[in-house]
C-alpha cells in the first residue's frame, strides 16, 4: 500500500510541494520448532531473517532446555515463515496449524490432533513470525506474476 508523503525540499518555492508516493519494504521472518520427542522438550525461535537461522536458534533452546543435541537437531518439528503457527500435542495424536492469524493456527493445531487420534490435546507452542517493515521505496513492488516494465 503506497504512503504518500510532502517532499518537505520544496517549502518555500513558488510552486506547490511535490508529493511522493513511497512504499514500505518487508522483510521476510521464519519460525522453527525442534522436539526432543522422548523427554518432550521443544526448543522454538521467531522473527529469524533466514530458515538456518530460525533452525539454529531453536535447536540451541531445545538443547538449553535438557534435550538430546542429536534429536533436537534431527527432523524439524516445524518450520515457518511470515504467519503464527501451533503445535498440539495428546496422548495417540498430534496437530499442527497454521495462519496468519493466532487464534487460528491454535485452533487448527487442536482441532489436528483431535482427527488425528489424540485425546486431551493441548498446545505445546503457539507463536508467530511475521514480516518486519525494513524500509521504504520509492519504487512499488512488483504484481507477482507479472514482469516489471
Amino acid at each position: 500500500m503506497p504512503i504518500c508523503a510532502y517532499d518537505d525540499s520544496q517549502i518555500g518555492a513558488p510552486e506547490p510541494s511535490v508529493v511522493v508516493q513511497r512504499y514500505a519494504i518487508w522483510g521476510r521472518r521464519f519460525g522453527h520448532v525442534a522436539a526432543d520427542g522422548p523427554k518432550g522438550i521443544l526448543g522454538v525461535s521467531e522473527g529469524a531473517k533466514t530458515p538456518r537461522h530460525a533452525r539454529e536458534l531453536a535447536v540451541a533452546d531445545c538443547i538449553a532446555q535438557g534435550g538430546d543435541a542429536e534429536l533436537c537437531g534431527g527432523e524439524p518439528l516445524l518450520t515457518f515463515e511470515n504467519q503464527c503457527a501451533a503445535f498440539a500435542w495428546g496422548p495417540g495424536g498430534a496437530g499442527i496449524g497454521t495462519s496468519v492469524d493466532l487464534g487460528r493456527a491454535e485452533t487448527l493445531a487442536l482441532d489436528t490432533c483431535v482427527n488425528s487420534g489424540g485425546s486431551e490435546c493441548a498446545l505445546r507452542y503457539a507463536g508467530c513470525s511475521l514480516p518486519e517493515q525494513t524500509g521504504w521505496s520509492s519504487t512499488p513492488p512488483p504484481i507477482l506474476g507479472l514482469p516489471r516494465l
